[in-house]
């Protein structure tokens, strides 16, 4: 009797290489190590994907935080310099034991502030003026600071981890005084010769 064959039934020929061990031609045989090598270095892949995400992520945490204490601290700079002119108009020589107690409580705070990252800008009288760190407000002649010179603060500039909070307001030299009004002489006479 002849058998029927199955359309799931391999060929004659590739019945005849099972029976016999031949191989397919042009196909070789998997070798046991070549698909750990793959599954390796897929797995290792995806652990250096995964490592560069999780510190992207906590980058990105930190950064997220730290905008926030920023915006924190820069809602109050006003009070800060609230606190600073209240200080000034104390003087050197507080009376009163509230006042002392004040004051003590105000130190406290500053200290918590540094701590959190706010630093005072320093604004030292006779270095240059920065409008990249400064706000200008006046100009006033100098006899003892050149042109574009700091001659003061008028409020305070803050530093929030070393990037710039709020520019600190400054008082600028305009030079000499002698200067200004010779130019202001010289100004005046050629006025009056045209007219």
């Amino acid at each position: 009797k002849r058998r029927s064959r199955n359309r799931t039934q391999a060929p004659p020929d590739a019945e005849r290489r099972e029976e016999t061990g031949e191989e397919t031609p042009g196909a070789s045989a998997p070798t046991p190590e070549e698909p750990r090598e793959d599954l390796l270095e897929q797995l290792q892949r995806l652990q250096a994907e995964f490592s560069n995400y999780r510190k992207r992520v906590e980058r990105e945490r930190i950064a997220w935080e730290d905008r926030a204490q920023g915006e924190i601290l820069a809602g109050l700079l006003p009070i800060l310099d609230d606190i600073d002119r209240a200080r000034a108009s104390i003087g050197p020589q507080p009376g009163g034991k509230d006042v002392e107690g004040l004051l003590l409580i105000l130190g406290r705070l500053d200290d918590h502030l540094r701590m959190a990252g706010l630093d005072r800008q320093p604004i030292e009288p006779g270095t240059p003026f920065d409008p990249d760190h400064h706000d200008a407000v006046m100009t006033e002649p100098s006899e003892e600071h050149p042109e574009g010179a700091i001659l003061g603060a008028l409020q305070s500039g803050y530093l929030f981890r070393g990037t710039l909070l709020r520019p600190g307001r400054v008082r600028v030299s305009s030079g000499p005084r002698e200067e200004e009004e010779a130019a202001e002489r010289v100004e005046e006479e050629s006025e009056t010769r045209e007219a």
